[in-house]
């Protein structure tokens, strides 16, 4: 086997290039541990990265420490490589479904938000591969031929012989502004890939509590139709007898029926909204649900979060997931223009090369070569027919266009948080309000019962005053839901859709109160 050998010179200048890159990786060393002020990349895929500050375009030498950052290597945590995250298998539902249960189990089962979840996952390897660009480049390669020479001079001869040519090479940018850009951009599509992977998360919960409340407000309605079917049969049953007795008339015991069969096909129509909300939260959970948790009257408060809402609104633009990625899109058309200018500027390359050749020609037969050469690379681009103008001219039209969907996008978040602020309080509103109908609503009822055994109030007095009861009812549930959705409607829109305040949402509902979906409709 034959060896490679470099001479002194070749060595020293090898250690010294080791030398500064150690240098370097210690400075990344030293801003990993927090000693420097450039942001930190190796955070968990939950987290996206922060946008790192805007480098001009013309500037050709690249800072010290931009360099070490893009030397250390891939994204680790706890000493291992950031894996995307495994598929889990459904878990088993519990019997009594809570509203911070569905949402856990939505993020796990739902696929749109699952194949985000990847896409977020290879996206992250933009920096690793951008980062592979700006590192050295190594490659080795052999060549073995089988020659057969004829050479005819004064005396014609023939000459077979094997010629060998091994190559190693060093390849290493020393001056490239438009992988320096792309490297950059690497990292600004990771962070948009994760505002966009949060506002998938907070669309999927607010979907979830819209099927998790249009359960509990159909389950409301079926209840309070079978509450009215079993009170008129029984008010029909008193009629009935109160016109044996000659207290009612015929037209008494019609009116009580027509509106017993009138109550009946409501009963049927609830439950058949009650079945088509359930399969709704079915499908999105990818399991059966049972029962699930209520609404506690109680509990239905402003004040953990009155003194939040205004700020809400006001850190609505910044802290929105949607305006938040068309920002990074904004920045990353600002790169892209960066990147086409680039097609204008010169590269610089630092090459090394160790050469070992064995009978190469036949003037060389039996001649055995090391040759051992390194230098620099410039490449000026001159003339490619107008394409970079070209190019830059069109990642300007499109920063143009990015700069019109942020406004957009923020004047959509300002409009949106404002009106889901006042549906707020105005359910809050609605609530307090039909809690007192509620109880005037009771007390007529009361009183026009009184009445009917005084003489003063017929059967059909104490049919209306029941139905404006439950409607009262109904529309006290249709307030509750309202008020608990556009609460976290909100709270989406203002881009507070955390850990804490999902905690406070679940506390509106209450483990005792168990509703069992499906178990108010008629018998068939």
């Amino acid at each position: 086997m034959s060896r490679l050998h470099f001479s002194p010179a070749l060595r020293r200048k090898a250690l010294a290039a080791v030398a500064i890159q150690t240098c370097l990786l210690a400075g990344a060393q030293a801003q990993h541990w927090g000693f420097g002020d450039e942001p930190q990349w190796d955070v968990p895929a939950a987290a996206p990265e922060q946008m790192p500050a805007p480098a001009s375009a013309s500037s050709s030498a690249q800072p010290a420490t931009e360099l070490a950052r893009a030397l250390r290597w891939p994204v680790m945590l706890g000493g291992k490589p950031v894996q995307p995250p495994a598929p889990q298998a459904p878990a088993q539902l519990p019997e009594v479904l809570g509203f911070r249960q569905a949402l856990e189990r939505a993020l796990i089962a739902e696929s749109g938000y699952r194949a985000q979840q990847a896409e977020h996952a290879a996206t992250r390897e933009e920096i690793p591969r951008a980062r592979a660009a700006l590192l050295p480049n190594v490659s080795a390669s052999g060549i073995r031929y089988d020659n057969n020479a004829y050479v005819t001079q004064t005396v014609a001869r023939e000459n077979d012989y094997i010629s060998k040519n091994y190559t190693l090479t060093l390849r290493q940018p020393l001056l490239n502004q438009s992988r320096w850009v792309q490297y950059r951009q690497a990292q600004v599509r990771v962070d948009h890939s994760g505002k966009r992977l949060e506002a998938e998360r907070q669309r999927l919960i607010l979907q979830i509590a819209q099927a998790y409340l249009n359960c509990l407000y159909a389950d409301a309605v079926a209840q309070f139709a079978q509450a009215e079917v079993t009170a008129l049969e029984g008010m029909l049953a008193s009629v009935k007898r109160g016109h044996e007795a000659g207290e009612t008339t015929l037209t008494d015991i019609y009116d009580a029926e027509a509106r017993l069969d009138d109550a009946k096909v409501k009963q049927i129509e609830a439950g058949n909204s009650l079945d088509a909300a359930r399969r709704v939260l079915e499908t999105a959970l990818g399991h059966p649900v049972k029962a699930i948790q209520g609404i506690a009257q109680d509990s239905l408060t402003l004040a953990p979060f009155e003194s939040q809402i205004a700020q809400w609104q006001q850190e609505a633009v910044e802290a929105n997931a949607e305006v938040a990625a068309a920002r990074l899109a904004l920045s990353l058309a600002g790169k892209e223009v960066q990147l086409q200018r680039a097609g204008h500027l010169p590269t610089l390359d630092l090459i090394a090369q160790r050469q070992l050749s064995q009978s190469d020609t036949i003037s060389t037969l039996g001649t055995r070569t090391r040759n051992t050469m390194w230098g620099v690379q410039l490449n000026v681009p001159l003339y490619s027919g107008g394409y970079v103008n070209a190019s830059t001219r069109q990642a300007a039209s499109r920063l143009t266009a990015a700069q019109a969907k942020l406004d957009a996008a923020a004047e959509q978040v300002r409009l949106h948080s404002s009106s889901a602020a006042e549906k707020v309080h105005a359910s809050m509103d609605r609530i307090r309000a039909l809690e007192r109908a509620e109880h005037s609503a009771a007390a007529s009822l009361n009183g026009t019962e009184k009445g009917l055994k005084a003489g003063t109030r017929s059967f059909i007095d104490i049919l209306n005053a029941r139905k404006q009861l439950f409607e009262v009812r109904l529309r006290r549930a249709q307030a509750n839901t309202d008020f608990v959705l556009s609460l976290i409607d909100l709270m989406a829109v203002s881009g507070q859709l955390d850990g804490h305040n999902l905690q406070a949402i679940d506390g509106f509902f209450s483990p005792a109160d168990v509703l069992e979906l499906g178990a108010h409709r008629p018998a068939s």
